[in-house]
């Protein structure tokens, strides 16, 4: 006897489902931490933009940052409610920079939250509200339709660079806080150094020598150069270096000016001249022997180059004036090298 056929249920009518992939969406967004750690989109750049003065409202875009091509400029650094960096921190911000900090995040994350610079070289003002609420919900780059809240922007000024760290800053969430320190450079004027290169200054020596077919001896003279010559410069930058400055656009930094002696001449020479930093602790001089002292026949002795003298060469009248010599061009190492190399 065959089986009894089984007859399965009636499928259940379709029935439309709420869609809730939004509040899924939503719920994602808020258990976000806050803004995510990417360069800023459109979004939060027009947050800042809205925020900062005219005169600085380039410094949300892009990098945030507006160097000159000498130690001046301007810097924003943008943190979220956690303290930590929405785009790259410059590592080429100077002692003379004008520095703002702006901590920009959702709405309800920004509730409370303050800000505190500490090793700076001045007091910096109070934090305060820029900008007037945006209309709307703005998009995040994370796509998150939360509400963005005003920044909150420190006025830091300049602040002492160091050789390794800088100020640090403080962002407080309630209980909650976080510290990022913002390298800053020291911005240097002088430097030491010496130098090696070639010296076209002339120089005169007398000598006393019998010409050939005759009898009588007869005052001489040799006009040579100096040729290979060694410095000790102390070198000025008038725009101020940076040495982690490294790209050529900021080729006036590397400007120099230099004074310097002669190590074999100390109280015979004076060279004075400028230079470009090649490199860290290397530089290019190009340079004036403005001073030198010059040997000379005493005057009113009655001597002249062939004047018939019957003496040795020590015992010529001669006499040390000061004369303008010739070009220097060479290279110069300088303690900045040193210093790199410790």
């Amino acid at each position: 006897m065959p089986p009894a056929a089984t007859t399965e249920p009636p499928a259940a009518p379709a029935v439309n489902e709420p869609a809730t992939s939004g509040v899924k969406e939503e719920a994602a967004a808020a258990a976000s931490p806050g803004l995510p750690l990417t360069n800023i989109d459109t979004t939060v750049e027009a947050k800042l933009k809205s925020a900062l003065s005219s005169a600085n409202s380039h410094l949300a875009e892009s990098d945030g940052h507006s160097f000159s091509y000498w130690s001046s400029g301007k810097v924003l650094v943008a943190l979220n409610s956690l303290g930590q960096p929405i785009r790259p921190i410059p590592d080429v911000i100077d002692e003379t920079d004008e520095i703002w900090v702006a901590v920009i995040d959702f709405k309800d994350l920004m509730q409370g939250v303050s800000i505190n610079v500490s090793g700076c070289n001045r007091p910096p003002i109070e934090a305060r509200v820029y900008g007037v609420p945006a209309e709307g919900k703005p998009t995040n780059a994370a796509g998150s339709t939360r509400e963005l809240g005003l920044p909150i922007i420190r006025d830091v000024g300049k602040c002492a660079g160091a050789d390794n760290g800088g100020p640090t800053v403080t962002v407080k969430a309630g209980a909650q806080s976080n510290s990022i320190v913002i390298p800053v450079n020291p911005v240097y004027r002088f430097s030491v150094g010496v130098g090696l290169g070639a010296d076209f200054t002339r120089t005169k020596t007398f000598g006393v020598a019998t010409v050939p077919g005759s009898t009588i001896a007869t005052i001489t003279a040799t006009d040579d150069r100096v040729g290979l010559a060694a410095l000790l410069f102390v070198g000025w930058y008038p725009f101020g270096r940076d040495f982690r400055k490294t790209d050529w656009r900021y080729v006036l930094q590397r400007a120099e000016l230099f004074v310097a002696l002669d190590p074999q001449a100390l109280q015979r020479s004076l060279i004075i001249g400028g230079g470009i930093s090649l490199v860290t602790g290397m530089d290019l001089l190009v340079g004036w022997r403005a001073l030198t002292k010059q040997t000379e026949l005493q005057p009113g002795a009655g001597l002249s180059v062939g004047s018939p003298f019957d003496l040795p060469a020590s015992s010529l009248p001669t006499t040390s004036v000061w004369a303008t010599g010739g070009l220097f061009v060479g290279v110069g190492m300088t303690n900045a090298l040193l210093a790199k190399l410790h």
